[in-house]
């Protein structure tokens, strides 16, 4: 990020940040260590508000709690438990296709690499990711629309997109930060550097930002 802030002090600078205060916190961060959960509500968040994919993930995880049980469900009874997600046709079909692969393959665990993860339908790199870092504990660079638009606004990428996004991130992001990046930048995304009107006098990196693209129609 040439003379800005290297990822270290930025990362550290906004986790203390949003440490205190009452702030939006990213659903990835309440969604506990269980990697069938992360897996689950990464997927139905896709496209989805966080609010409305915690609901949703309670509803089903609730009556569908194993990758066991999820196999056996009808698609109809997924869809009545997330039908308020986007797209939740598709998501309960391929959840429920995700389930079975988890069984037959796995015995009904989450596998623990990402190339073994992307094999699972419904699993795109976001969740494989996300599983890596929220439920293992592992390497991972889980992107989504808030890291993309943050990143391009700090002069981090210049990819438009989040796959382009994410090579672009782990080619200039020390490895020891990774699990931080997610949680910090998705979090400062939702409540400070949003789509619209951010709110740039609030920032705390507000002086090493050289915010692109902010103020363009």
């Amino acid at each position: 990020m040439g003379d800005r802030l290297s990822w270290g002090p930025l990362l550290r600078r906004l986790s203390a940040f949003y440490s205190a205060g009452e702030w939006r916190t990213p659903l990835l961060r309440t969604r506990g260590t269980d990697p069938f959960v992360v897996l689950v509500s990464t997927v139905l968040s896709h496209r989805t508000r966080d609010e409305v994919t915690a609901r949703a993930t309670l509803r089903l995880l609730t009556k569908y709690p194993r990758a066991q049980e999820l196999a056996k469900a009808r698609v109809t009874s997924i869809e009545d438990r997330i039908r308020e997600v986007g797209l939740y046709r598709i998501k309960a079909r391929g959840l429920k296709k995700a389930a079975s692969m988890l069984v037959h393959r796995y015995g009904g665990t989450v596998p623990v690499t990402v190339p073994e993860l992307l094999e699972v339908p419904m699993v795109g790199p976001k969740t494989a990711h996300a599983v890596m870092v929220f439920a293992y504990r592992r390497p991972g660079l889980p992107v989504d629309t808030h890291i993309l638009r943050v990143a391009r606004r700090i002069g981090a990428v210049r990819g438009l997109s989040i796959s382009r996004a994410q090579r672009e991130l782990a080619l200039t992001v020390p490895e020891r930060y990774w699990g931080l990046l997610n949680p910090v930048l998705v979090q400062h995304g939702m409540n400070l550097c949003r789509v619209q009107d951010p709110r740039c006098t609030e920032c705390p990196i507000a002086a090493a930002c050289p915010r692109v693209g902010v103020g363009l129609a």
